[in-house]
Formats: C-alpha cells, structure tokens, sequence
C-alpha cells in the first residue's frame, strides 16, 4: 500500500468518526497538558528547595549525641547511640 493511499483511508475514517476523532485528540491534548504541568510543578519545587537550601550557607552542622526522639517522646540514656572518633572523621 503506498504512502499516498494509507493517509486517503486514514483521513476518511477520521471523516466518518468525526466524534470518536475529537475525543481523541481532547484526551491526547489534556494528558499531555497534565505531564507538562506536572514536570513544572516538579521542577518548581525542586528549585524552591534548592534555593532555601542555598540560603542556609555554607554554616557547619554540629551533630551531638545525648537526645534522640523515641516512640512517645525522647528515648532514655540507654537507647541513645554514642559518636566516635571514626564517626567525626566520616563526616569530614
């Protein structure tokens, strides 16, 4: 079948089904509009983040042991993990 006579028969079923062609192209059209909105929101956001992130600066985070939150409160002395010397050189 040539290249000519696929796209007559093609345009005529979309003639005969003028409706069913429509929706098509409405669902195709809204689903592509929803990904699109979707990746910019994703996007948005992820600039949003990155932003506040970069406004904290570059200030050093202290870790201390001695206070970890447990089921129903702050867990007991006993549960807590206690930071080593490796631990400091990990974190540098």
């Amino acid at each position: 079948m040539l290249f000519g006579e696929t796209l007559r028969v093609a345009l005529e079923a979309l003639g005969a089904n003028r409706l069913r062609a429509f929706l098509t192209m409405l669902g195709i059209v809204i689903g592509v509009s929803a990904v699109i909105a979707m990746v910019a929101l994703g996007r948005g956001a992820q600039d949003s983040v990155n932003q506040r992130i970069a406004a904290l600066g570059s200030t050093p985070i202290t870790v201390v042991p001695g206070q970890a939150c447990g089921f129903g409160g702050i867990a007991s002395s006993t549960d807590r993990a206690v930071l080593t010397i490796a631990d400091a050189r990990a974190a540098s």
